[in-house]
């Protein structure tokens, strides 16, 4: 049975994928079926092939989901060749937008999953650290990145402990936050990220802006996480001394940040 569930999760989910961001392109029809998968059937998937009923731990989902296919729970992509090419893209347009990357700096990825974003950005930069939640996403990762001598993985339970203050140039995060269920545990990662990077340090993250969908405001999955709105993030960081240099996509579920961490 986990077989065959696995054969079809691989096979039909990017179809499904396609089918879903086809249909909330339509506000109205994005609403109903957010509501519907997150509120009346909160263990339904997208795609919904996807792995078992939530367990309620985030390590433990993103493991089932990693065993189904990490390629397609990590990337969206139903190919090697398409995961590679997605994650230049993402690299280019959207992670590195505005940023002077140095090939000298030490930089880390929160949420780095099977190292499909790891892999490219490592060839920059002189040391390229990511943290994720998932043993197994990690165990996919060291063999994706197993070429990449300055790649260097760890794992965490939600903090970044592991590293001493000011080490790091750049910080990153792109389509994790989207899956966090509680705005303080994105919130700690701010917190922490502040103290890793270096003063004048750059922070650079996403998460769902859709703030319409209010049922998510406060408590989401570990699919369809908690959605922000753009006053959130800015009061956040600042909290924890980030200047917020832009924010663009409010309103979307792309809604990425650019961060300056000053310190005294």
């Amino acid at each position: 049975m986990a077989s065959a569930r696995k054969f079809l999760y691989q096979r039909l989910s990017p179809a499904l994928v396609r089918l879903y961001n086809v249909l909330r392109r339509l506000k109205p029809v994005e609403m109903a079926m957010d509501f519907l998968l997150t509120k009346l059937s909160p263990n339904i998937g997208t795609p919904f092939l996807e792995s078992t009923h939530s367990t309620g731990s985030m390590e433990k989902d993103w493991d089932n989901r990693a065993r189904l296919s990490g390629l397609m729970a990590a990337t969206g992509a139903a190919s090697e060749e398409g995961a590679d090419a997605s994650a230049l893209k993402s690299l280019q347009t959207r992670i590195l937008k505005g940023t002077d990357l140095k090939e000298t700096w030490v930089v880390l990825e929160i949420g780095c999953g099977i190292g499909n974003l790891l892999k490219p950005i490592s060839a920059l930069v002189r040391e390229a650290h990511g943290v994720d939640i998932s043993g197994e996403m990690l165990r996919q990762a060291a063999e994706r990145t197993k070429g990449c001598a300055n790649v260097v993985l760890h794992k965490t339970e939600g903090r970044l402990d592991m590293f001493p203050d000011s080490f790091f140039d750049f910080v990153y995060c792109s389509g994790v936050f989207i899956h966090f269920p509680e705005k303080t545990l994105v919130y700690e990662y701010f917190k922490e990220s502040a103290r890793v990077l270096k003063p004048g340090g750059v922070f650079r993250l996403n998460v769902d802006g859709r703030s319409y969908l209010t049922w998510r405001s406060n408590k989401g999955g570990t699919l369809r996480g908690v959605v922000f709105k753009p006053e959130e993030i800015k009061q956040n960081l600042g909290k924890y001394g980030f200047q917020v240099r832009d924010i663009t996509g409010a309103e979307s579920l792309d809604m990425w940040t650019t961060a300056v961490v000053i310190k005294g």
